[in-house]
């Protein structure tokens, strides 16, 4: 019998955003950095670019064949940059959204929580956030 694991949720979306976001013009997007946690150093900075994914859980496993998973991705800009952040997390959103597949490792994308903007109370820094549902691809264990 073979056993299975799944694709990481949280790497996939970081590599797709990251691949996605590769020579758009958008100047929130020059330097932008995409990876899990806060964007380090970022307070009194005043040029935060950065997408954070989360994975926020595996809610639903159809073992063998596949996992899913709901991934928080929040967009991080300065601050009073809240028209721009809500554009950048829609941009952000709808490349993931058009994917009918994530790629390889990713079988299907599905809106999960639209869009929430806010100003972090800590540093000031404007953010906008909103979930996918990813069914993540089975790989046999060696």
């Amino acid at each position: 019998m073979t056993a299975y694991t799944f694709t990481d949720a949280e790497r996939a979306v970081i590599d797709l955003i990251t691949a996605s976001l590769s020579g758009r013009a958008e100047s929130y997007f020059q330097s932008v950095t995409v990876g899990p946690g806060f964007p380090s150093g970022s307070t009194g900075v005043a040029s935060v670019r950065h997408v954070q994914v989360e994975l926020d859980g595996t809610p639903a496993v159809a073992y063998p064949v596949t996992e899913r998973a709901t991934v928080r991705v929040t967009c991080w800009l300065s601050k009073g940059k809240r028209t721009d952040v809500k554009a950048m997390a829609g941009i952000v959103q709808g490349l993931m959204l058009a994917q009918a597949r994530g790629g390889s490792s990713l079988l299907a994308i599905l809106p999960g929580t639209g869009r929430l903007v806010d100003a972090d109370r800590d540093t000031g820094l404007s953010f906008c956030t909103f979930t996918v549902r990813v069914s993540t691809q089975p790989l046999p264990v060696a």
